[in-house]
């Protein structure tokens, strides 16, 4: 019956106890990219969402025309990518970047886990 020496059961012990802490220190380092980089995607997310925002108002202002004539065209005009861009009034698509034609049947998108969304009022219903 052959038994393994002490030094060979420390040595085993160090290199199996070496793993974990890499696995564990690996996990944490991907956790952390990932959450720095959902926070940069959403706070980018958040900019582009008030520039279209304010794109329409502005575009509404200049033409003196409703939301419904306004938002194709400042979305046309901004020029965004690396983003699907809906705008909504109530339950109706009024423009979108996304490729189908904007005639399609129109309802609100439901996010799944993992996905980041934003949205804006253009028209305030405040009465002043």
């Amino acid at each position: 019956m052959s038994r393994r020496t002490i030094v060979a059961r420390v040595t085993q012990g160090m290199v199996l106890a070496s793993l974990i802490t890499a696995l564990t220190l690996a996990s944490a380092a991907a956790a952390m990219t990932y959450w720095l980089w959902q926070a940069r995607e959403a706070k980018a997310l958040e900019a582009t969402a008030d520039a279209l925002a304010a794109a329409v108002r502005r575009e509404m202002q200049e033409e003196k025309t409703p939301p419904e004539k306004a938002a194709p065209e400042a979305l046309r005009e901004s020029s965004v990518t690396g983003y699907h861009i809906d705008v909504w009034q109530g339950g109706e698509r009024l423009a979108t970047n996304a490729a189908g034609a904007p005639e399609e049947a129109s309802h609100p998108v439901h996010l799944s886990a993992g996905w980041l969304a934003a949205d804006r009022p253009i028209v305030s219903t405040r009465t002043r």
